[in-house]
């Protein structure tokens, strides 16, 4: 009866694993989206037509978002080699793999927790036009709630 505990969880863990692998095949975790989602905030900053002091403070937080952007994926990247290199091994450490993932998450966690300071200061730079084009478009989307 253990015997088929352990068989039927082993089998569960690994296709979670190979979904959640393959998910990242699908979605794109072996490319960099950094140059993309920057695009999407310089085009923000673009409709709220930044002046001067406004847009050097923005390329200042443009160039740290961007490097968090491009540390995640290559921490992802680091992520995902170690598990193919876990299940090329002729017996896979599942703990082992247990770790590397729980680790992973967690930095994952670390690097959006700067996201609400970015917010901060990027709406701490507008002004007060500007800050009232943000809420009538974060309004606008939120309408529906």
């Amino acid at each position: 009866m253990k015997f088929k505990h352990i068989t039927i969880a082993s089998i569960i863990a690994v296709t979670g694993l190979a979904a959640f692998t393959a998910c990242g095949r699908h979605h794109g975790v072996g490319k960099d989206h950094s140059e993309r989602m920057i695009k999407k905030l310089d085009h923000i900053a673009d409709r709220l037509d930044l002046k001067g002091e406004q847009t050097a403070k923005y390329q200042a937080l443009r160039a740290r978002v961007l490097e968090d952007l491009k540390a995640g994926h290559q921490s992802r990247l680091e992520g995902m080699r170690k598990v193919k290199a876990e299940f090329q091994k002729s017996e896979p450490d599942m703990n082992a793999l247990a770790v590397e993932l729980r680790t992973r998450l967690n930095e994952g966690h670390k690097r959006f927790d700067k996201a609400p300071d970015y917010i901060v200061e990027f709406y701490g730079i507008l002004d007060a036009e500007q800050k009232a084009q943000v809420k009538e478009f974060v309004l606008d989307r939120l309408e529906d709630i």
